[in-house]
């Protein structure tokens, strides 16, 4: 693609990021997948005092804040980019964290009713509980609810079917599913779904289709774009992680399609046609938080290749809008193209030219 990464950096990025600007208010995306209510939840220890039941500590929580988690975070990022459209389709329980995720994504202007809302089920949350004992808030621990009922085929079916009609009625630019679970039938990407992405490339071979796995990413076609990060690579595929690059290469080599294997603070790594490069990441001082950050690549790589900037210029632009989220604590990232556009100005001269072609 480019031999020399910096060169690519001070002469194409700040072009690219201004094309994103540019065509990103026309854009629009569908995003399927674990739609989770992150809560923070901040605990003021000066303010804990003694239940008057048990003579245990009772503690006073001095406020909460709530976002969109899981797939969620991907719809969040999208509309917070500015992208014109976004749709979730997904499925949350009939209840208190159901009604508040809801209102979280009406408010990001989020198209919900793709959303399914059921009796049956709970909606997905993960609380992370944030403490302050002098010296600011820390998180000191997390809490999640998840689903423990298999996903019927009644709901597979409707999910499929809303889908379906979203893509003859907004004909999306982007279709994203995010397959968040660690279980492999319990959530809204599902064998039935699993086979449905399969062969959305055959019906509608015009819409970037992207899929994000923790658990499952072998189980999909080279007909789609590709993404887990290294740790789930390896599990997928018993690899040794020094073994990465040679074994992109052979599920590569009969496909166009992107690839994509993040690597943290080592960047990400690119593979299509049978070759693979390096793209490095960008350098954040200070604190990190990394919640987020593979969700916030993604937003960024997909806004960017649907506005028309380069396979290598998306990557860069992904790798950008995940160092703004681990750059913001206690927070799945808020990415907006202001903050993208000076992490590109300021981050670049750091990065040191990575040689290679794809």
């Amino acid at each position: 693609m480019f031999a020399n990464y910096s060169s690519y950096l001070n002469n194409n990025i700040m072009q690219d990021i201004t094309k994103v600007t540019k065509h990103i208010k026309n854009k629009k995306v569908i995003v399927v997948g674990d739609f989770f209510l992150d809560r923070y939840t901040y605990i003021d220890d000066s303010q804990t005092g003694t239940s008057l039941y048990t003579g245990k500590s009772a503690y006073s929580i001095d406020h909460i804040e709530t976002s969109p988690g899981a797939a969620g975070t991907i719809a969040k990022n999208f509309a917070l980019l500015g992208v014109g459209d976004v749709y979730a389709v997904g499925f949350c329980g009939n209840d208190g964290d159901g009604y508040t995720l809801l209102q979280n994504l009406k408010t990001l202007q989020i198209h919900t009713d793709g959303m399914l809302v059921f009796e049956e089920r709970l909606t997905p949350s993960y609380t992370m509980i944030m403490r302050n004992s002098g010296n600011g808030y820390i998180e000191e621990s997390e809490v999640s609810v998840q689903n423990h009922k298999l996903t019927t085929p009644e709901i597979e079916q409707a999910l499929i079917h809303n889908i379906k009609s979203l893509i003859k009625k907004v004909h999306p630019d982007a279709i994203i599913f995010l397959d968040q679970l660690d279980s492999e039938n319990y959530g809204v990407i599902t064998n039935a779904m699993r086979g449905f992405i399969n062969e959305i490339h055959s019906s509608f071979p015009y819409i970037l289709t992207y899929v994000d796995s923790r658990q499952f990413i072998k189980e999909f076609s080279n007909t789609i774009i590709r993404k887990c990060n290294n740790f789930e690579f390896v599990r997928a595929y018993s690899a040794d992680q020094s073994k990465i690059p040679a074994l992109c290469e052979n599920l590569s080599a009969a496909s166009d399609i992107p690839l994509i294997v993040t690597l943290g603070a080592d960047g990400t790594l690119l593979s299509k046609n049978g070759s693979t490069i390096m793209i490095p990441a960008f350098t954040v001082n200070g604190n990190i938080d990394t919640r987020g950050a593979g969700d916030a690549f993604s937003t960024g790589y997909i806004a960017a290749k649907i506005c028309g900037v380069s396979e290598y210029g998306s990557v860069i632009i992904g790798n950008a809008a995940a160092a703004c989220c681990v750059s913001q604590i206690a927070s799945t990232g808020k990415i907006k193209i202001p903050i993208l556009r000076n992490v590109l100005k300021s981050c670049a001269p750091q990065i040191n030219p990575y040689g290679g072609s794809l």
